[in-house]
């Protein structure tokens, strides 16, 4: 079984494809299902789940993700539509994932990125391949995460502590830095935030992923 041939699957099916058997095994009726989807979103029916591809699918992986993360957002307190922006820039809901389910090298698993290097007493057989756990996860770590970064930052607003943290989820809490008197709308707050992420863009596209998602939810 494949997570990446799973997760196409359900999706798939949401949209109205069927794939076959939701069993996560390749197979000629999920390539057909994938072919007939690209096919019906004008793509180029090729089979490969490419930029375009996996932006087509995106609404139907949201609509499956929506629920789940409206409950558990919820019980945490915090902005579900910020959780699901993570889930976009960690894996693109999982579809940059590979076949068991990891990605930065083999160290992130699942949907949220759980790192091994920092949570392996967490990591379970496969456990990291079902959203409910990995949202669960990823959430309770961005909470956490929230708070030491209110904590070392106490001037900022509680909207530059939100997406403050997403770069924390990245690179770490104690390595992110709200510039006193910084303007939310400021290169200077987002480099500054940014400065120890990956690509030193990592809650700038959290924050773009986060417009995507509302322009699709309306």
């Amino acid at each position: 079984m494949r997570y990446d041939t799973l997760l196409l699957q359900r999706v798939l099916s949401i949209a109205g494809y069927d794939p076959g058997p939701i069993d996560g095994l390749p197979g000629p009726k999920t390539r057909n299902a994938l072919l007939a989807f690209q096919q019906g979103h004008d793509l180029t029916p090729d089979g490969v789940i490419g930029p375009q591809t996996r932006k087509a699918l995106r609404p139907y992986r949201l609509q499956m993700l929506m629920p789940l993360v409206r409950e558990i957002a919820g019980y945490y307190q915090v902005d579900y539509l910020i959780i699901l922006a993570m889930a976009q820039v960690e894996s693109y809901y999982g579809f940059l994932l590979n076949s068991q389910g990891k990605g930065d090298n083999g160290h992130g698993h699942g949907l949220m990125q759980i790192d091994d290097r920092s949570w392996a007493s967490i990591l379970g057989a496969r456990v990291w391949w079902e959203d409910a756990w990995a949202v669960s996860v990823g959430t309770w770590i961005y909470k956490d995460y929230w708070q030491i970064v209110a904590r070392n930052n106490p001037h900022a607003t509680p909207e530059q502590i939100d997406w403050a943290t997403v770069a924390a989820y990245n690179c770490g809490p104690g390595r992110v830095k709200i510039p006193p008197n910084a303007d939310f709308d400021s290169p200077a707050y987002w480099h500054a935030i940014d400065h120890y992420t990956w690509g030193h863009n990592h809650a700038q596209r959290g924050r773009q992923a986060w417009r995507e998602i509302l322009e699709i939810i309306g």
